[in-house]
C-alpha cells in the first residue's frame, strides 16, 4: 500500500515538473499576429465602407446630374449607350469649367442631336460639339481626336468657357455665337436662341 501510494506521488510530481519544464507557445507572438489580423480586418471593412460611400455618391450624381441630361439626348440620339456616355462627358467637362450642364448639353444638341462622332460639317467642324481642327494642338488635355466624342466635349467645355470668360447671362448669347462662328452670316442669330431655350427647358 504504501509502495503504491509512493509511486502515485512520485509520478505526479514527476508529471508536474516535466509541465513545468515543458516549453510555452509564444503567447507574445501570437498575440501580435492576432492584433495584425484585427487591423487588416479593420482596414478592410473601412475601404469596403468608403466602396459604397462612393458607389452611393456615383449613383446621386447620375440621378441628379446625368440622368436628366441623358433622358433629353435620347430624344434624337442613335443609342442609350451613346445618350448616356455623352450625359456623363457633359457634366464632367462642365463642372471642371464651372459651367452650367444644361447650357453644354444645349449646345451639343443644337450642333449634332444625333451624336454622330465622325460628323462633319460644311466648314470642316467635327464631331459631337463640331469643334474646328484648329483648336486641336498636340499634348493638349483633350486629346488630338475630334471624333471621339468625350474628346470633343472636352475641346466644347474649353472653348466655350473661353468665349464666356467672366460673363453674365446678357452675355451668353455673345458667346454663342462666337462658339457657333456666327460674326456677318445674315439669320445665325437663332442659334443663340435655340441653345438658351433648349438651356431653359432643360433645367
Amino acid at each position: 500500500m504504501r509502495s503504491w501510494t509512493g509511486a502515485l506521488v512520485a509520478g505526479g510530481v514527476a508529471l508536474t515538473v516535466a509541465l513545468v519544464a515543458a516549453p510555452r507557445p509564444d503567447v507574445s507572438r501570437e498575440l501580435v499576429e492576432l492584433r495584425a489580423l484585427d487591423a487588416r480586418l479593420a482596414k478592410m471593412e473601412r475601404q469596403a465602407g468608403l466602396l459604397e460611400e462612393s458607389a452611393r455618391e456615383v449613383r446621386d450624381r447620375y440621378w441628379r446630374d446625368v440622368e436628366p441630361i441623358e433622358r433629353a439626348l435620347l430624344r434624337r440620339a442613335r443609342s442609350p449607350e451613346l445618350a448616356k456616355a455623352a450625359a456623363w462627358a457633359l457634366v464632367r467637362e462642365a463642372e471642371g469649367r464651372h459651367l452650367s450642364p444644361a447650357l453644354l448639353a444645349a449646345v451639343l444638341r443644337v450642333e449634332n442631336p444625333w451624336l454622330v462622332p465622325d460628323t462633319v460639317s460644311y466648314a470642316g467642324a467635327v464631331g459631337w460639339m463640331q469643334v474646328m481642327p484648329l483648336h486641336v494642338t498636340e499634348g493638349h488635355p483633350c486629346g488630338e481626336d475630334l471624333t471621339d466624342g468625350p474628346t470633343s466635349v472636352c475641346y466644347g467645355a474649353d472653348i466655350l468657357r473661353g468665349y464666356l470668360g467672366r460673363a453674365l447671362d446678357d452675355a451668353i448669347r455673345a458667346a454663342l455665337l462666337r462658339y457657333n462662328g456666327c460674326v456677318s452670316t445674315p439669320g445665325c442669330e437663332i442659334y443663340a436662341t435655340k441653345v438658351v431655350n433648349l438651356t431653359e427647358n432643360s433645367e
